[in-house]
């Protein structure tokens, strides 16, 4: 793992020395505490302790890029500021608490800002990852708290299509679906987006865009 990412750090062409010393170093140091724990009770609740650094790591490597490029950006900690229950891998949103968080780190951001999906942190401190799809749902969480105009969310196809191109070769684009319609794919196995994206988008007119 450590390896693959000086690989990111060769192919953005970052200062290794700059990259390795501000930030990724101390999320190695934090895994590797991680590993030379004893596991604990929880399978679960270990999972979600390490698995939130693939998202801090990579997040890391474009606040460097952004950085050497000149770019004003604030950094910000998903886990600061999506704040949830604790039921591990599935965590679900405290609404009000997060809506505070994001609200004000938001007020005093200066640029860009650059955070994570996916992850949360449970009222007891405890890491935490928001289940499938969670980084569109933190998309979602970000956009409802802050009554965003719009929402855009990249995939690896151009939008919603009427079927699977994996399996379907005469596949075509929806231009435009309802939230309803959205949800509805999701729940019989559209992949593209998750039911629980949808929601918080719906519950404020929010329209999303896939790219």
């Amino acid at each position: 793992i450590l390896d693959y990412h000086f690989n990111m750090v060769s192919q953005l062409c970052l200062d290794p020395d700059s990259a390795w010393k501000r930030y990724l170093e101390p999320y190695f140091m934090e895994i590797r505490e991680l590993l030379n724990k004893e596991p604990g009770s929880s399978a679960d609740r270990d999972y979600d302790q390490l698995v939130v650094y693939g998202e801090l790591l990579s997040t890391a490597l474009i606040r460097t890029y952004f950085e050497e490029q000149g770019f004003a950006c604030d950094y910000l900690d998903a886990r600061d500021l999506v704040i949830t229950d604790s039921v591990y891998r599935d965590a679900g949103v405290e609404w009000q608490q997060s809506r505070e968080k994001i609200l004000n780190a938001m007020g005093q951001s200066r640029g860009i800002v650059i955070t994570q999906g996916f992850i949360g942190r449970a009222s007891n401190g405890d890491s935490v990852t928001l289940g499938r799809e969670g980084s569109d749902f933190t998309a979602a969480i970000f956009a409802h708290c802050l009554d965003a105009r719009e929402v855009w969310i990249w995939k690896d196809v151009a939008g919603i299509l009427n079927a699977d191109p994996v399996d379907f070769s005469d596949t075509f684009k929806l231009d435009e679906i309802s939230y309803l319609e959205a949800i509805e794919l999701a729940y019989f196995g559209a992949k593209v987006i998750h039911p629980k994206t949808i929601k918080p988008l719906q519950n404020k007119a929010i329209p999303l865009w896939i790219r």
